[in-house]
């Protein structure tokens, strides 16, 4: 039961007031299997200022991106304290892909995974100071919505 609603079908999905009660009451002999989440958008994030300072950039000044026309984007990572087993994650932006990818080892870099909307750069150590890593090839894939 939910709230006191008895449950027949299963799978069962629902959607519940944010901020209300949830009551769960398993009256069976069996275990039951339950999932709650909820989901938040926050529209103005704050930035946080932690340590690690990580700021991207088009290497070419591109104010806009053109569909097949290669770019390469900038990573620059600002590290204000030694840290060791570190993983840096770069966003991709949405409708972007590589044509190449390329496994350059600087800056204490040990590894590097390229997935379909982050970069992965794995290092043993960073010590204080600013990483400058390129991500080489980045294209636009279509034409943007307008």
């Amino acid at each position: 039961m939910i709230n006191g609603n008895v449950i027949n079908q299963f799978p069962y999905e629902g959607v519940y007031e944010p901020g209300k009660n949830l009551s769960i009451t398993n009256k069976g002999t069996e275990p039951i299997y339950f999932t709650a989440y909820q989901q938040t958008w926050n529209p103005s994030p704050a930035q946080v200022d932690g340590d690690f300072t990580l700021t991207t950039d088009w290497k070419e000044d591109a104010k806009k991106l053109i569909a097949g026309k290669p770019v390469t984007m900038e990573v620059n990572l600002h590290v204000k304290r030694a840290t060791e087993f570190v993983m840096v994650t770069i966003p991709i932006p949405a409708g972007c892909s590589f044509q190449n990818k390329i496994q350059q080892r600087t800056n204490g870099e040990v590894h590097r995974e390229y997935d379909l909307d982050e970069v992965r750069i794995y290092c043993e150590s960073l010590r204080p100071g600013n990483y400058r890593s390129r991500l080489n090839s980045c294209h636009a894939i279509r034409e943007p919505i307008r």
